[in-house]
């Protein structure tokens, strides 16, 4: 499969420093994202590169996403935002 070629590698795995200024509405929408991503991955509005990651990826993400949303001080705007998606 493709997405095993690209994400097969052991350097796919390596860490990497990433230092760079975000706005506060990158960094909320990023968090929607990545939270969206993880409630949906396992169901069949989930496709592509989604479906073969690994659960680690998304529990690194998550940690991410909810790191920089404490750092800009959203946190409470994060969880609002989250409970005003309608249920699926």
């Amino acid at each position: 499969m493709v997405y095993d070629m690209i994400l097969g590698p052991e350097y796919m795995n390596d860490g990497v420093n990433v230092k760079s200024k975000i706005s506060r509405k990158a960094i909320l929408l990023l968090h929607h994202v990545v939270t969206t991503v993880i409630t949906t991955k396992n169901s069949d509005r989930s496709s592509g590169l989604v479906k073969y990651l690994p659960e680690e990826v998304f529990a690194e993400l998550k940690q991410l996403s909810d790191e920089w949303v404490k750092e800009a001080k959203l946190l409470e705007t994060a969880e609002n935002l989250g409970k005003m998606q309608p249920e699926k």
